[in-house]
């Protein structure tokens, strides 16, 4: 299957536009019922997006893009049903200076993570 191909060169900005590109085509493609092509292009909308968020791993003074960044990669993650890429992605956005907002959110991943994990291996949390 055709992928969508990078617009541009692999700067952080032009990583994320096509990964929003992406993951645009995988809802239309989800919509028209074509679950194969939206998982695919699921998947690339989270590898680009990964992309441009480990660029800025280190780099602490570049927040809310930063958090934010590892918070959409780790939302595609879970998109595509990776579980344990979407916990990855999550803590090292966490391990930053996120708002108290975005960490909030990649805090809700983590924990749909566990759920999902939990869930898929028929493990129930404990009472």
């Amino acid at each position: 299957m055709k992928q969508v191909e990078p617009l541009h060169s692999e700067s952080v900005n032009s990583l994320h536009n096509d990964a929003m590109q992406a993951a645009e085509a995988a809802m239309v493609a989800r919509q028209e019922g074509d679950l194969e092509r939206s998982k695919e292009l699921f998947q690339q909308a989270m590898t680009y997006e990964r992309k441009a968020a480990y660029m800025l791993l280190n780099e602490r003074d570049k927040e809310p893009s930063r958090s934010v960044l590892f918070r959409s990669a780790a939302s595609l993650a879970l998109d595509c049903g990776n579980w344990i890429e979407a916990g990855r992605i999550a803590l090292d956005g966490l391990d930053g200076n996120p708002p108290e907002q975005i960490a909030e959110e990649l805090r809700e991943i983590l924990e749909n993570v566990t759920n999902g994990l939990r869930s898929s291996h028929g493990i129930r949390a404990a009472s």
